[in-house]
């Protein structure tokens, strides 16, 4: 099966798993966070500098609306921050607002931010750390416990060659472009957790749960931090305001293998080899 059409089907199931769906924001619709008579909410498609007219009529809206102080749109993370009086306006009625601007302008399938970027408030990376540190945790008392039932393992190439694929920017950028940041990080999370389970490797799980114990606090102490500060940041006015970062037109052609990634391809075959 050629890889290209494999990835496409891996992506098409795992889109439909739950826990993916959740963690891209689709099971809410919108990701959201409010706090101290302040509500940050997802915009689709402000990131795009053919944008300006839906902002504009974005502004425009939201601050005509009563109990609405001030409205502003940070493009580059596809947020819009409201800060309004919670006594006098709904938050779900600016959720609903923002959604038919969106529909008007035909933005309801364009991406909130550009790949790769994240907003401080989302709970999807705090979800995905803790899934992984959940998954590590649980495959290491499987490893543990295959040993004692003298199980069969699986053989240990099996997740090397995932570990290495994991770790091998040319495979595993092609991986993000083709499903996505999400569902890659949880392709080889879980599946690295499963794998070495199966294999019986204990100290590989040991090490994995350590790492992810802190990334795990390293998110959380982020989430944390934007709750602290983010009333200093809605002090000043256009403290949440910021344009789109500027659109680059696709390279003609791809860039050419530098030393990092011929030294990259070499060491993976290499250990291919090995085994």
């Amino acid at each position: 099966m050629p890889l290209r059409l494999m990835l496409s089907l891996v992506s098409q199931a795992a889109d439909r798993l739950p826990v993916t769906r959740a963690l891209q924001g689709a099971a809410r619709g919108r990701r959201d966070w409010a706090g101290d008579g302040r509500a940050h909410l997802e915009v689709r498609g402000m990131h795009r500098p053919d944008s300006d007219e839906a902002v504009h009529e974005l502004e425009q809206r939201l601050g005509t609306v009563a109990g609405v102080h001030r409205v502003e749109v940070n493009r580059t993370l596809g947020r819009v921050a409201v800060t309004y009086d919670k006594t006098r306006v709904a938050l779900d009625e600016l959720v609903h607002l923002v959604g038919e601007i969106e529909r008007e302008y035909e933005l309801t399938e364009a991406p909130p931010l550009p790949d790769g970027f994240e907003h401080p408030a989302d709970s999807a990376p705090l979800a995905r750390r803790a899934i992984g540190l959940g998954t590590s945790a649980v495959g290491l008392g499987l490893a543990f416990g295959g040993r004692l039932m003298r199980l069969t393992p699986l053989p240990i190439a099996v997740p090397t060659l995932l570990a290495l694929a994991d770790s091998t920017p040319r495979i595993r950028g092609r991986l993000e472009r083709q499903l996505g940041v999400t569902t890659t990080d949880l392709l080889f999370g879980l599946g690295g957790a499963a794998t070495q389970a199966f294999a019986q490797q204990p100290i590989g799980l040991l090490l994995d749960t350590f790492q992810r114990v802190s990334l795990y606090a390293e998110a959380r102490a982020r989430r944390r931090t934007w709750e602290r500060r983010e009333p200093e940041l809605g002090l000043a006015e256009g403290g949440h305001q910021a344009d789109p970062l500027e659109d680059f037109p696709p390279r003609p052609v791809p860039l050419p293998p530098g030393p990092i990634e011929r030294y990259g391809d070499l060491a993976t075959t290499a250990a291919i080899t090995g085994y």
